[in-house]
């Protein structure tokens, strides 16, 4: 593509800064979410959806 090679380094470089904040802004995202549907079931969600499969009773 015609880049340079202190282009290229920029890029890595860039790239190496930024990459870690699109990370944390997934997680934080996906906590936020799972707060709002925890909030909205209000328990409708079982403790342990497997215990049938544990076979344990209830």
């Amino acid at each position: 593509l015609g880049f340079t090679d202190p282009m290229v380094g920029l890029m890595i470089a860039t790239y190496i800064a930024i990459d870690s904040f699109g990370t944390a802004t997934n997680v934080t995202g996906d906590a936020a979410i799972a707060m709002v549907v925890d909030k909205l079931s209000a328990g409708k969600i079982a403790e342990r959806p497997t215990a049938a499969l544990d076979g344990i009773p209830g």
